[in-house]
């Protein structure tokens, strides 16, 4: 059964790029173009719990830890802030530099955020010490997506120019570079098992590609505009793509065929997140909406 159950009009006083479910917590993030992160309970969209603010900006990135308690946010203000999500509180923030802070991945099982940058880099920093650790060199002019594997082992990144590195966490190396898109990567997710990485382009394709090989194992097109987003169903047996068509798909990966498309937003889709049973569907957009669907496969 696929609908849309729940739906949060104006949920922002502008648009919403950027979204997080804690599977742990059971707590939706978003930030938007209004400077602001809020966080919601999914039972009840009626409201935000709590409204995170401080940026000086718009807020393009939310990430969160491994326990799925403290949210990390980047802004254009060139800073990540961090938030205990459950008590609606503010920590600490870590002054990133102006054109370092547009896309965030938090590593599952440590306190390592990749943060991708305008100059292409993907800049590691230590989310306890506020310390940059390391930057690793993708050779994109600009990072507009990055993703860890849920095992934690690898890092994607998607630059400007298509191009999609893969690098070895644990030897802080690239492992893949590849160049499967001729126009910008926005949007990065991995399977389940970390076997699997996506990539949605705006060359309004998705690919798919083996993490340890770099082959590519599939295509996916039916988009009629950008590709902005993508997450992968905890089960693994199929995953979502978001686009600048305003369109939710949700693809069988087995067989590589459309199951659904939610047309309700009004303005390009951005971002989209699953439940931990896999059965919702969060998606936030250009209209200011937060909707959330019911996606029993």
């Amino acid at each position: 059964m696929f609908r849309l159950s729940k739906k949060a009009e104006a949920a922002h006083e502008d648009a919403i790029w950027a979204l997080a479910w804690s599977t742990k917590s059971n707590l939706l993030v978003s930030g938007s173009v209004d400077e602001t992160a809020k966080v919601w309970n999914p039972e009840d969209i009626s409201k935000p719990v709590h409204s995170l603010g401080g940026h000086d900006l718009s807020v393009v990135s939310v990430a969160l830890d491994g326990e799925g308690k403290t949210a990390a946010t980047s802004s254009m203000d060139g800073v990540i802030r961090f938030f205990d999500i459950v008590e609606g509180k503010a920590l600490h923030q870590i002054e990133a530099g102006p054109v370092d802070t547009w896309t965030l991945s938090w590593h599952p099982k440590s306190n390592l955020l990749a943060s991708g940058t305008h100059t292409g880099g993907v800049h590691l920093f230590d989310t306890t010490s506020g310390a940059k650790l390391n930057t690793l060199s993708s050779e994109a002019k600009f990072t507009m997506s990055v993703a860890f594997s849920p095992d934690g082992s690898w890092l994607a990144s998607g630059g400007s120019d298509g191009a999609v590195h893969l690098f070895d966490v644990a030897h802080a190396k690239s492992a893949q570079k590849l160049a499967g898109h001729n126009k910008p990567v926005r949007g990065l997710a991995f399977s389940p098992d970390s076997s699997i990485f996506l990539t949605a382009s705006d060359d309004m394709h998705i690919h798919a590609y083996e993490a340890k090989s770099g082959q590519q194992v599939a295509s996916f097109s039916g988009h009629g505009s950008w590709v902005t987003g993508l997450a992968f169903a905890p089960g693994g047996a199929s995953f979502a793509s978001c686009s600048s068509d305003h369109k939710i798909k949700v693809w069988d990966w087995k067989t590589r065929e459309v199951l659904h498309t939610f047309d309700a937003h009004s303005d390009q889709v951005r971002a989209l997140a699953y439940s931990a049973d896999g059965k919702q569907l969060a998606s936030v957009a250009d209209d200011g909406n937060l909707h959330i669907h019911d996606v029993l496969v």
